[in-house]
């Protein structure tokens, strides 16, 4: 089964979480983000939060997700 990944390289392979990480942190600093946290999972819990917040379900959000439970904390 071939892989599908959102984020390439100029390659075009994939590259690591670290790499997204990394790369999220560089973009809170210029863009002069204080106080909060910019990273894969503050971007995931905002979109679940506002998935939520916009009337979805939070079954449906947990097969999206893949998320053995239907806490937004974990």
């Amino acid at each position: 089964m071939r892989k599908h990944y959102l984020f390439l390289s100029y390659e075009g392979q994939s590259i690591s979480q670290a790499t997204v990480r990394d790369n999220l942190a560089v973009c809170g600093k210029v863009a002069r983000i204080k106080g909060k946290r910019v990273s894969p999972h503050t971007f995931q819990h905002t979109a679940a939060l506002f998935y939520i917040l916009n009337g979805g379900d939070p079954f449906s959000l947990q097969k999206t997700f893949k998320r053995s439970s239907i806490g937004l904390a974990s």
